[in-house]
């Protein structure tokens, strides 16, 4: 059996299922052989061949189409025989039509939607009351950070103040040390003021004596 058809990237494709019956004395045998998948190379334009066993080419096919396996059974190659099965029973109906949309199928994504939602809000919630948290702590760092900008300024006050202070003593120190010079200064001339003074005693001394020895010879 072979059937041509395009695949959803617009390439053709031809795939072909054997099988093979037997017949013995009292019964025979059916038994489905390797498929093969036909293509055609779209690089070099080469045909290529590839052999599959038949329950991968049931899962490759409705790949390669497009198309869901219960629509390929049920509506594309329905068998006659199959083909009233709209008019069946609501369960078998309801099931088939379940099939063909693969309602349960959707049914679990949107459950996982929503569970996948209701994590998400839980994980957003969590950020959130982190996001607070850390918006109180950037409160909290920038007046920290107002406060360190305002005892920086304050020290840079101060030091400036330090600066001055220094150079006003460094002034006091300069006229200490030229007051100290002048006070050795003065200290040197009182003494040599005192040995003036000394000498000048000694030699009133010595002339009293002088003046009375004189005296004395006179009379």
């Amino acid at each position: 059996i072979k059937l041509r058809f395009t695949n959803r990237a617009g390439h053709s494709m031809v795939v072909v299922r054997s099988m093979e019956v037997t017949q013995k004395k009292t019964t025979m045998s059916f038994k489905a052989l390797d498929g093969i998948l036909r293509t055609v190379d779209p690089n070099t334009g080469e045909k290529v061949s590839m052999s599959h066993k038949c329950s991968e080419l049931d899962r490759q096919i409705p790949t390669l189409m497009g198309v869901s396996k219960p629509i390929l059974e049920h509506v594309v190659f329905c068998h006659q025989e199959d083909s009233s099965w709209p008019l069946q029973e609501g369960a078998v109906l309801k099931k088939r039509f379940d099939d063909i949309f693969d309602s349960t199928r959707y049914a679990k994504a949107l459950e996982a939607i929503r569970t996948t939602k209701k994590e998400y809000a839980g994980v957003v919630k969590d950020h959130h009351g982190s996001l607070q948290g850390l918006a109180a702590h950037k409160l909290a760092a920038t007046g920290f950070r107002d406060e360190m900008d305002k005892i920086r300024d304050q020290l840079s006050q101060i030091q400036d103040e330090i600066n001055h202070h220094s150079d006003e003593i460094n002034k006091h120190d300069v006229i200490i040390t030229q007051y100290n010079d002048i006070q050795g200064d003065v200290e040197e001339m009182r003494e040599r003021v005192d040995i003036k003074a000394s000498q000048i005693d000694r030699e009133e001394t010595r002339l009293v004596t002088h003046k009375s020895m004189l005296e004395e010879d006179w009379s």
